[in-house]
């Protein structure tokens, strides 16, 4: 998935891993027919991640890897709309008060021991609300877990929060074993550098500043899956060296993997997939965020004309050598919930922007300077 700034290229006829574990239920009779089983998956990852849980430390690189060993309660599709995962159904209750979880059955750690409420309740409670960055956030209305049985999990909140069932994925809310995290200090947790999860891959090993080897889990509990016999994800650092991994067959997949100027003759050569797919769930956007409280963008036909001296097509083929898409907001086109088509556009037109910033009392000085600003980034 690329989607301005990560790609995925894989061998044309390799099998392929979504991004964050968030569409690996996803399967249609069409898609059966082509599975090729077995078979090792090297994948280009950087930066190296500074651990391999998710559960309190989401960066990408640790949901890349993380995610092929770890579950969380629900998944996303392509058009993010929800899935079971660990959680085989839910529902809230009518004041929107409490959202009960009934989670798989038959579902074993890769240590063999079951999978249960008790899980859910110490991952959610101990180390989401406690320790995950969204904890003051996200979780801030979720006030306990209820765990009547051991496929049932009920969340009590403080107040409403549908929202949270954007949370509750592989990628920021992963269940971790209470049985090995409970009573010890789970940041410096050593099973946070060998895994123990749920998912379709076990943990082989973590050789630091190499790689990280994942090998099939034969107990997986969504039978016949996953395809492959084994994931390795390779840290390799410089750009250019990927590219060279990439052109000689050593890796075959990757996220931000090469310089985007060799995207094109990649695609082209026919011997490498290119693919936006995959990237919906965090879809990033460049945007500028102006100080609408202060001069010049105080001033709507200032914030007008900046929107249209930009050419955002020509930052497209040029920086991101043709790889993305316009947007025409803040709410990317993937999330389909909130996005809007029919937001109003300002098309790149450079004499209606000189018009509007004139109309502004914007005017020309003589070094031809209308005014200054300070941005705090360079964006590209």
């Amino acid at each position: 998935m690329f989607n301005r700034r990560d790609f995925i290229a894989g061998a044309v006829g390799m099998s392929t891993l979504p991004f964050f574990g968030n569409f690996a239920f996803a399967s249609t009779d069409d898609t059966k027919k082509k599975v090729r089983r077995g078979g090792t998956l090297t994948v280009a990852v950087t930066p190296e991640p500074p651990l391999l849980t998710s559960a309190f430390h989401s960066g990408a690189a640790n949901g890349i890897v993380s995610t092929k060993m770890m579950e969380g309660l629900i998944a996303y599709d392509q058009e993010l709309n929800l899935h079971p995962l660990l959680a085989k159904s839910w529902e809230w209750s009518e004041d929107g008060l409490s959202l009960t979880f009934h989670l798989q059955e038959n579902v074993k750690w890769h240590d063999g021991a079951p999978f249960t409420s008790k899980d859910v309740a110490f991952s959610l409670m101990t180390v989401s609300k406690e320790l995950h960055s969204y904890g003051r956030s996200a979780f801030a209305n979720m006030i306990g877990v209820d765990t009547p049985d051991d496929h049932t999990a009920i969340i009590r909140l403080s107040a409403p929060a549908k929202y949270m069932m954007g949370i509750f994925s592989s990628y920021i809310s992963q269940i971790l074993p209470a049985h090995l995290f409970e009573g010890t200090d789970i940041r410096t947790n050593p099973y946070n550098q060998k895994p123990v999860g749920t998912g379709p891959f076990k943990f082989k090993e973590w050789v630091k500043g190499s790689h990280v080897s994942l090998v099939r889990n034969d107990d997986y509990w969504r039978k016949d899956e996953p395809y492959l016999d084994g994931v390795v994800f390779r840290f390799i650092p410089d750009a250019g060296a990927r590219y060279v991994a990439f052109k000689s067959g050593e890796v075959q997949m990757g996220f931000d993997a090469v310089p985007v100027n060799e995207l094109k003759g990649m695609k082209d050569s026919g011997d490498f997939i290119v693919t936006t797919d995959g990237g919906e769930y965090t879809a990033p956007i460049f945007l500028h965020e102006l100080n609408t409280r202060r001069a010049p963008f105080d001033n709507i036909k200032v914030r007008r004309a900046m929107l249209h001296a930009i050419n955002r097509e020509a930052l497209i083929k040029i920086v991101w050598g043709g790889i993305g898409e316009v947007a025409t907001g803040p709410v990317p086109r993937t999330n389909t919930q909130f996005y809007n088509p029919n937001t109003v556009q300002y098309p790149y037109d450079p004499e209606r922007a000189e018009e509007l910033l004139d109309e502004a009392g914007y005017h020309r000085k003589k070094d031809g300077i209308r005014f200054t600003m300070f941005h705090d980034f360079l964006p590209f």
